[in-house]
């Protein structure tokens, strides 16, 4: 009953006819091999899982003589001031993982024991494991200067 189409490999079995329920629309339809094949799998693509570095050293910046500090940076809140506006976790300044993309703020001092400055700079840790300076300030006004471009680094 089934008849080669030429060139093709496909067998096609004649049209048949077929009622619906109720008995009056007469419907034709075409039953071939390929209408009993299974639909290919539906793939669906989630977001790529941030990758972690492991056990990289958080930037530091200043003399280790002198107080120095790093957060990662999650927020920024204006209505603060100085360094209290960037919200985020303190890290220590051994090795640690964080994920590619994380922004980290650090801030030292330097300068003689009488004379002291601040510096700060925002970090950006890129696929290969290495820290990108975005910006670095020095200066009684660090957070100031750094809050823009901490913001254009978070998306805000």
């Amino acid at each position: 009953m089934a008849r080669l189409i030429q060139g093709r490999g496909i067998s096609q079995r004649p049209k048949k006819n077929l009622w619906d329920a109720s008995g009056l629309a007469r419907v034709e339809a075409v039953i071939s091999k390929r209408t009993t094949l299974a639909p290919p799998p539906i793939i669906v693509e989630s977001p790529p899982k941030p990758t972690i570095i492991e056990a990289i050293a958080p930037p530091t910046i200043g003399d280790r003589r002198f107080k120095q500090w790093q957060k990662v940076v999650t927020g920024v809140d204006t209505s603060k001031k100085g360094g209290f506006m960037y919200e985020g976790e303190f890290i220590s300044q051994t090795r640690d993982d964080f994920k590619v993309g994380t922004i980290v703020i650090s801030y030292g001092m330097e300068g003689s024991r009488k004379v002291q400055g601040h510096v700060a700079k925002v970090s950006r840790l890129s696929s290969d494991g290495e820290w990108v300076t975005l910006d670095y300030s020095r200066g009684i006004s660090w957070a100031i200067d750094l809050r823009t471009a901490t913001r254009k680094a978070l998306g805000t």
